[in-house]
């Protein structure tokens, strides 16, 4: 804005000055524009809660676009690293229940880098040097008893596990070996130990007779899931198998399907499922392989990547 001030015979004109010397002066209506003020990453906080999690924050900068990267590579290529749209938020949890666009999910162990990104360019974590972030293990389970292979194990038995860091129950699945795998009797446990008795508080899934009082001579298979509060599952293993197999009674050899081979060598196969052993008319080319569906179904997850 300039003034310019005139005597009273209109013919001498003198311009208003600032303190500056500036012939005008300038104003801004509303908020004054400023540049670009770039978000600044906090923190990446990694623990356990039934499965591995990620907690990022970060203070806001001045643009209304923001994005979180994360990547195993700290120079980011493409293919190898995943996003989420953050705009307006100041912190992230990642998890399984909470994937990355592209359906990545953090693996225990495994080494991660992040940077935000607000429409104009990228903030590293730290800016300077990427600091990587290394994912808390969130261990599972691990069977116990009966150990695996045990003969002679009671007609009324004690299943043990170690406890799963945040668990809330545990489901536990016991069915005998030769019998569909749909067949099975389940229990819902609130800590690391059940047991048969009573078999009044084990229910029958699929065409599983009802629970009988004692566990009658043959060979079973155990396995139990551990549910956290988000109904996030992980089986229990032992000795890499989410099962544990026992045997009720004296052992019995393990059926093997004799093989001809080309070369009139002869090999001994056998024909065993995960959990349950299925019929299998093509065996052994062919084993049917499945698990029997717990109540709340096991998540199972792999890295998936995708850029922006």
């Amino acid at each position: 804005m300039a003034v310019a001030a005139k005597n009273n015979n209109n013919t001498q004109a003198t311009w208003g000055t600032t303190s500056n010397g500036q012939i005008y002066v300038e104003f801004t209506v509303g908020a004054a524009p400023s540049g670009r003020i770039p978000p600044t990453p906090i923190s990446a906080q990694t623990g356990c809660y039934g499965v591995s999690y990620v907690n990022f924050s970060w203070a806001l900068g001045n643009q209304p676009v923001l994005w979180l990267d994360v990547s195993t590579d700290p120079t980011y290529p493409d293919g190898v690293y995943d996003h989420t749209n953050v705009s307006g938020k100041t912190s992230f949890s990642w998890s399984s229940a909470n994937k990355m666009l592209g359906g990545l999910v953090p693996i225990s162990d495994q080494r991660y880098y992040w940077r935000l990104w607000d429409g104009v360019g990228h903030v590293n974590a730290p800016e300077i040097a990427p600091n990587p972030i290394v994912v808390a293990s969130c261990p599972s389970p691990t069977l116990t008893e009966p150990a695996s292979g045990a003969s002679n194990v009671s007609h009324s038995p004690k299943f043990d596990w170690t406890d799963s860091q945040r668990a809330e129950s545990y489901g536990v699945y016991l069915a005998l070996v030769d019998t569909p795998q749909a067949d099975y009797w389940f229990k819902e446990a609130a800590g690391s130990q059940t047991y048969w008795t009573p078999a009044s508080n084990w229910t029958a899934g699929g065409g599983a007779p009802s629970p009988p009082a004692n566990l009658p001579n043959g060979r079973y298979r155990l396995a139990v899931v551990a549910t956290n509060s988000s109904n996030l599952n992980t089986y229990g293993t032992v000795n890499g198998q989410n099962y544990v197999e026992f045997t009720v009674g004296a052992a019995t050899p393990t059926p093997v399907v004799q093989v001809q081979a080309p070369s009139n060598l002869t090999q001994s196969i056998s024909c065993l499922n995960p959990l349950f052993l299925l019929p299998a008319p093509s065996c052994p080319l062919h084993c049917a392989s499945a698990l029997p569906a717990p109540r709340r179904q096991p998540a199972l997850f792999a890295p998936q990547y995708g850029g922006h």
